[in-house]
């Protein structure tokens, strides 16, 4: 399937395309495409920016991938998550391996409401994003995060119970620490107005 992005394409686009190594070759020498992944190259004259450096290491992939964890906090631009470092990105666990320079995360539960797209790139919801984080980041940072996450519109306290639902479990790693970021927000919790006010 062609998968392209704005000033992107990979994935079998290129094929789709009709351009086929030669071509696409020529197009390298050109300044036509500039290859910024395996199999992904940017059309010239796109600007590179952090979102068009997630999507090109999401396009490597023929399949469902969307950027998650810290790459996905970045997105989201929750403070303390730079946009820097490997890329990280969720896939689902029966899907096929294929080489990436990108840290790449599997998961066997992948619902809907667990996935989105922001500024053109497929990624976890703010509140499945708080969850993954839990399992690697410290409690004081994921407290942080979380707070920062329901002053928006895209999180509730509802949103983040649904997601320790789906996901939470004995021995899940992850688990522990969220129930104890919510249990101490009541469901009608009201986050604080900046991060200057924790």
């Amino acid at each position: 399937t062609a998968r392209t992005r704005p000033g992107l394409v990979g994935g079998g686009g290129l094929g789709a395309a009709g351009a086929g190594p030669r071509a696409v070759a020529r197009g390298v020498a050109s300044g036509r495409f500039e290859p910024v992944a395996r199999g992904v190259v940017r059309v010239g004259g796109a600007p590179p920016t952090f979102e068009s450096s997630v999507l090109a290491a999401i396009l490597v992939f023929d399949d469902e991938t969307w950027a998650s964890h810290r790459t996905a906090a970045a997105l989201w631009a929750i403070p303390g998550f730079p946009a820097d470092g490997r890329t990280e990105l969720l896939r689902r666990n029966r899907l096929s391996n294929q080489r990436s320079a990108a840290v790449v995360h599997r998961s066997r539960r992948i619902l809907d409401h667990h996935v989105t797209v922001l500024r053109n790139v497929p990624v976890t919801s703010l509140p499945r994003t708080m969850f993954d984080l839990a399992a690697r980041t410290s409690a004081k940072r994921l407290d942080r995060a979380v707070e920062a996450a329901l002053r928006t519109r895209w999180c509730t306290i509802a949103s983040l119970h649904r997601v320790l639902y789906d996901l939470g479990g004995r021995g899940r790693p992850g688990t522990a620490r969220m129930r104890e970021v919510l249990g101490a927000r009541g469901a009608g919790y009201v986050p604080t107005e900046s991060e200057l006010d924790l």
